[in-house]
């Protein structure tokens, strides 16, 4: 059923929980709630709600969000910002399709989540491996000049980190 042709003045249908749509709505907050900024993981909080609440919508209620498409079909900030105002105009909207017993599990487990990949994507040893990686990834590129002024700086970089960060260093090396 599309947004579009139903509007806030009737009625939702009804909820629909199976473990395959709980396992969806889980997925897809993560993804969309996730963020990678300059390889630091982030939560959306500014987003978090208004995404719980459209996908639970959509998954559980089987309402397609049509009006937050641009014209080549692809989601679309004013779009989503736009429908949710439109949502969140129906009266208790948010105890409608947050707080149904089925749906607290699952948003906390998503809570759960959530915080896990943000301290584990921001451990010392996954930003390093990051940065190596695109150490890496560079090198076949270089030319012997820029892979020995590369090294030069390296130590030089090396050498300015305190005591306590190199025996750190020398641990996650072994």
């Amino acid at each position: 059923m599309k947004f579009s042709e139903i509007g806030v003045t009737q009625g939702w249908p009804d909820p629909t929980f199976t473990s395959a749509k709980k396992l969806e709505y889980f997925n897809t907050l993560m993804a969309w709630v996730l963020d990678d900024d300059d390889g630091v993981t982030k939560i959306d909080y500014r987003m978090k709600r208004v995404y719980e609440v459209m996908f639970g919508l959509q998954i559980f209620r089987e309402i397609e969000f049509d009006t937050i498409l641009d014209a080549d079909g692809e989601p679309h900030l004013d779009g989503i910002l736009k429908t949710y105002d439109e949502i969140c105009k129906v009266k208790d909207i948010e105890q409608t399709v947050l707080y149904h017993e089925q749906l607290m599990d699952v948003l906390d487990q998503v809570d759960c989540a959530l915080l896990q990949e943000v301290e584990v994507g921001n451990s010392f040893g996954v930003i390093v491996g990051k940065e190596l990686k695109k150490l890496v990834d560079k090198i076949p590129s270089l030319d012997i000049k820029q892979l020995e002024k590369l090294t030069k700086n390296l130590g030089k970089e090396v050498a300015k980190l305190n005591p306590e960060t190199l025996e750190l260093l020398k641990k996650v090396g072994k």
